[in-house]
């Protein structure tokens, strides 16, 4: 009996080592992927104030929350590049010892290279870490009442940002193709604020940015 079932064992034996072996590499990101994100996304501005005006206001924006959604190509089994989208963002402008004095709408499309370390490997956790450039746009800027009475303009308008951005987080692949990533940027951005067409100065937001999202390799 014992004869008859070694030639049987080796054979599948061998086959469970091939699985075994082939399984992690369902996790692997390689070159020619594409891996497509979409979550919540905050922006999150530093605390520090910018004073205008010859110093006359210290301005602040709030944060905010959206819907984040990206795409990145992986160029080679370690490096992809990422590009990054979101619904508008809606943050209110605070003047210190004021509050609230206008809002104003903006997009922060930026793209990175991203660095996985374990690009090609298999694994679940696959972090990165990147760098690259934001291009920030700004719209619908509005002056509020008690910011019309402070500043005796009618009219605020928000210069577009270009700024450097540094981006790190990881995925958790929950199966092949779908999973679940958290990632943070760091980003440069300010903007040129004028009132009734006359330069006061330039507001910093370089915000801290949050994403939560799921992910799913095409």
């Amino acid at each position: 009996m014992s004869t008859l079932l070694t030639p049987l064992r080796l054979p599948t034996l061998a086959v469970l080592i091939a699985v075994a072996c082939a399984t992690p590499s369902l996790f692997a990101y390689e070159a020619g992927d594409w891996i497509l994100r979409a979550g919540s996304i905050t922006i999150d501005p530093t605390s520090s104030t910018s004073p205008v005006a010859g110093g006359a206001f210290e301005l602040r924006a709030g944060s905010d929350t959206q819907v984040g959604l990206s795409v990145t190509y992986m160029v080679m089994n370690q490096l992809g590049i990422e590009v990054q989208a979101a619904t508008p963002f809606d943050h209110d402008v605070s003047a210190r010892g004021a509050g609230k004095i206008a809002s104003v709408k903006h997009l922060p499309p930026t793209v990175t290279a991203n660095y996985y370390p374990f690009g090609g490997m298999g694994g679940a956790l696959q972090p990165f870490i990147g760098a690259g450039i934001n291009h920030t746009t700004f719209w619908s800027e509005k002056l509020n009442d008690l910011g019309t009475a402070a500043t005796g303009a009618s009219k605020l308008s928000a210069g577009s940002s270009w700024g450097l951005a540094a981006h790190a987080g990881f995925d958790y692949r929950l199966s092949d193709r779908l999973g679940l990533g958290v990632s943070v940027y760091y980003i440069d951005i300010e903007s040129q604020l004028k009132l009734d067409g006359n330069r006061i100065g330039k507001i910093k937001i370089d915000p801290w940015i949050y994403r939560f999202q799921l992910s799913y390799k095409l």
